[in-house]
């Protein structure tokens, strides 16, 4: 005679096995978590402000302020020790120029332009 209870019992643990991961949570991507810190963050925000965009707001232009400081700060950097030092002649302007280009337009490797403008700053100075 053939026992039913013993297929019963077995769909049964099929069925369970199927549900546990079926409510088992799935991994999250990175741009799901992305998501969900940027919705903390804003549920903080406006949690101290009292209006959301307004606290959207207010975290974009205290942003935008701080990357103008930044900038700013950088190109003081810039003129004080290294502008006033080493640019002279339209020639030494040239020679920023086109070291500028190679690293932002042409990607050339920081070492290659170094050396390049370097071996150029060389032969500039010899022949003028």
């Amino acid at each position: 005679m053939h026992d039913s209870r013993g297929c019963d019992s077995q769909r049964h643990r099929e069925a369970q096995r199927e549900n546990r991961h079926q409510n088992r949570p799935k991994a999250e991507t990175g741009e799901e978590r992305q998501a969900e810190d940027e919705s903390c963050w804003s549920l903080v925000l406006c949690r101290f402000g009292s209006d959301c965009a307004t606290a959207s707001m207010r975290t974009q232009a205290a942003l935008a302020g701080v990357n103008a400081a930044v900038v700013g700060l950088l190109l003081a950097a810039l003129y004080q020790p290294v502008w006033t030092s080493a640019i002279h002649q339209p020639q030494d302007f040239g020679l920023a120029l086109v070291t500028f280009v190679a690293l932002m337009f042409w990607k050339l490797p920081p070492w290659l332009v170094v050396v390049g403008s370097g071996a150029a700053g060389w032969l500039l100075s010899i022949v003028l």
